[in-house]
């Protein structure tokens, strides 16, 4: 993830060869979310995708501070919602 994310913006997130291969855009920095553990506004929206996979495609949504908040698979629309969070003691 970058430091300084802008709209647009397309990076190589993990490699290696042959099993990781992710890469991002950045298609929004303000957007907002209501999932089972709250809502969320102001996070930043990636598409990711790799070339192992090349029809896939993965919606992100990562909010500052508590990490992603929200995974849909374009395909199949399949959500991986926040439901809770752990802190060390």
């Amino acid at each position: 993830m970058e430091a300084h994310p802008a709209i647009g913006d397309f990076y190589r997130q993990e490699f290696d060869l042959d099993d990781a291969e992710d890469f991002a855009e950045v298609v929004g920095l303000s957007d907002a979310v209501t999932v089972p553990y709250g809502t969320f506004t102001n996070c930043l929206n990636t598409r990711e995708t790799t070339p192992l996979e090349p029809d896939l495609f993965e919606h992100k949504l990562y909010f500052a501070g508590v990490g992603n908040v929200l995974a849909t698979d374009e395909t199949t629309g399949v959500r991986t919602e926040l439901i809770q969070v752990k802190t060390g003691q």
